[in-house]
């Protein structure tokens, strides 16, 4: 049995923010950036102990686009909490806390 996932508002509107983007860019774009996040999905929800990026947030990199998952994981709930849909280009200062 695999983790749950719960994704917070905050990462559910950078997801938003970047489906808008890639729409004006190309039709094709954001039906490839959601299949490559659900695909990250699945993996958190069997393996979600990536490298930690600060105290007990951890990241999951997408591959084809320059975002990064940033989550936390409650083992006792078996949980995985996505707390932001990251672009890497932007200040890691701007990381959620």
């Amino acid at each position: 049995m695999g983790y749950e996932i719960d994704i917070l508002p905050s990462a559910k509107i950078e997801i938003a923010q970047a489906l808008d983007y890639y729409s004006v860019i190309n039709d094709i774009l954001p039906q490839k950036f959601m299949d490559e996040l659900y695909s990250r999905y699945e993996i958190l929800k069997i393996i979600p102990h990536y490298q930690k990026r600060y105290k007990n947030v951890r990241g999951l990199p997408l591959k084809k686009f320059p975002y990064i998952l940033l989550f936390t994981v409650d083992e006792t709930m078996k949980t995985v909490k996505v707390l932001s849909c990251f672009h890497t280009s932007q200040n890691q200062k701007k990381y959620p806390k």
